[in-house]
């Protein structure tokens, strides 16, 4: 996935931050993709996963969004609802 704007070189700086995010991007992006879910679906069910592991990685997910912004904007979020824009 690419940025709308910012640096691309960013992005591996600001995910080693976070393993969590790092865990769950790969499958995430495929589902996606593929068109099987949305972001929002994907990342409700990993935050509800029965699976400790796979919930606790979630938790890396919303302050690696907020930072990956960040990063990309150089203006923090200053709502919860800001969103990050993707194109593939």
């Amino acid at each position: 996935m690419k940025m709308a704007a910012g640096n691309d070189d960013e992005y591996p700086t600001v995910i080693s931050r976070y393993d969590g995010a790092a865990l769950l991007a790969q499958p995430l992006a495929c589902r996606i993709a593929q068109g099987e879910i949305s972001l929002e679906e994907a990342l409700r069910g990993f935050a509800n996963h029965p699976n400790r592991l796979l919930k606790e990685a979630y938790k890396d997910v919303p302050p690696y969004l907020r930072d990956l912004e960040t990063s990309y904007t150089n203006v923090p979020s200053v709502t919860p609802s800001s969103r990050v824009l993707m194109f593939s």
